[in-house]
């Protein structure tokens, strides 16, 4: 499976065509529900589908695959969502986590009807909700909560922004909602706060036996995503995936209950500034597909792997934190190192996402990496890219070489 998901295509039948003539073969498709309070049950969606179905079924004329995929955004207008995002919701106990996952089995079922009904070749059943779906069991704190529990951590990680508190323009000052910040300090010091709130919160971290908590709850998701997995295959026919994101594939349990490990791959091929070639990046896709595979074997995973997402944007340092567009970053070893970087900024460098897509393929072939394909983040038949910098300008007649490497995919030997 090779393609993507389109971004302000207003002609689906124009869309779908552009996109079968450019050599690719399958179509992705996202709906949406909201989530209120990150620790609530407050869960909504709209039972919306003429749009969607006039993509899928232009799709389905054309010939395509079409990969639905289910995806939960943080609603930035509740307060309490400020400085997180959808990857850190999780209801704050076990009765509000059993009403939450009623209310996503409603959400499920309702897609899953709908997918069956239009043809749909791969449903993905969520994409992104880290916490959500950390499963596996653990024996110390993960990564994220460990860092923004960590006070002297947090320190040191915020002197580095306010070294340049002169050179970041407010704007860059970005929370969700309604709040503007006019102080890197006073931002910095709310984000550090809420982020460790959080953290605390979500793993039981002023609680007797916390890390049992964890565990325990990880037990009582793994059953409950397993049970909407075998209720969904009641009601839909089509191939199961889930969209885990690139730094949280290894903490989910159930993947041998669905069709494919689906992972959004926005894994870094890079430090900042350094080189930019072939041999580096295949030199890093091939450590990454080898870690995926050691942690298939390591849990007697067999199912394929597909990139639900794969994208870049077209500037430079792209591979270095390859989910930003926008925002900055301080990066560099120490003190006497430390750059500024504000990646909307950043020169234009449509070579460097050419050779990642590029040297990912090579990657393949040479590991044999059991791969199922890559939907690309985003495309469009028109030339959007001033406004939607991952955007990837697709046409019969190539603009971009990106759209080249990405079709070769279609054309790689299935590793099994």
């Amino acid at each position: 499976m090779v393609g993507g998901i389109q971004v302000n295509e207003a002609d689906q039948t124009t869309w779908t065509n552009t996109l079968k003539k450019a050599g690719f073969n399958t179509v992705e498709v996202t709906v949406y529900a909201m989530q209120g309070d990150w620790d609530s049950d407050n869960f909504w969606f709209h039972e919306k589908d003429t749009a969607i179905a006039t993509e899928i079924r232009a799709a389905k004329a054309e010939g395509l695959n079409v990969v639905l995929i289910l995806r939960l955004a943080a609603d930035h207008a509740y307060p309490n969502n400020k400085f997180l995002w959808h990857g850190m919701i999780m209801p704050k106990d076990r009765k509000t986590l059993e009403s939450w996952f009623a209310k996503y089995a409603i959400y499920l079922d309702f897609w899953s009807k709908f997918a069956e009904k239009e043809g749909v070749d791969v449903l993905g059943i969520g994409s992104e909700m880290n916490v959500l779906t950390t499963t596996i069991q653990i024996d110390s704190l993960l990564p994220l909560e460990e860092f923004y529990l960590n006070d002297t951590t947090q320190l040191e990680y915020n002197k580095r922004f306010l070294y340049f508190k002169n050179q970041i323009p407010h704007e860059h000052l970005w929370v969700g909602g309604k709040e503007k910040y006019t102080s890197v300090k006073k931002y910095l010091t709310d984000r550090s706060e809420t982020q460790k709130k959080w953290a605390e919160q979500t793993c039981f971290y002023k609680e007797n036996d916390s890390l049992n908590k964890v565990n325990s709850r990880a037990a009582f998701l793994d059953e409950k995503w397993r049970e909407l997995i075998a209720k969904t295959r009641q009601t839909y026919s089509g191939k199961l995936t889930y969209a885990a994101n690139f730094d949280n594939y290894q903490y989910v349990s159930f993947w041998d209950d669905l069709d494919f490990i689906g992972i959004n791959a926005y894994f870094k091929l890079k430090d900042i500034d350094k080189e930019t070639s072939e041999e580096v990046f295949t030199n890093s896709w091939m450590e990454i597909l080898d870690t995926i595979t050691s942690f298939k074997k390591q849990h007697d995973f067999t199912q394929p792997v597909l990139f639900t997402e794969l994208g870049y944007t077209y500037k430079n340092n792209c591979t270095v934190e390859p989910w930003n567009s926008h925002g900055f970053s301080v990066l560099g070893e120490d003190s006497t190192d430390y750059k500024l970087y504000i990646w909307g900024n950043e020169p234009d460098n449509y070579k460097e996402r050419i050779l990642a897509v590029k040297s990912l393929r090579k990657a393949i072939e040479v590991t044999n990496f059991d791969f199922a394909g890559a939907l690309y983040w985003k495309f469009s038949t028109h030339d959007y890219h001033k406004e939607e910098a991952f955007m990837l300008h697709v046409s019969e007649e190539m603009t971009d070489s990106l759209q080249d490497e990405l079709v070769k995919f279609a054309i790689l030997p299935l590793a099994r």
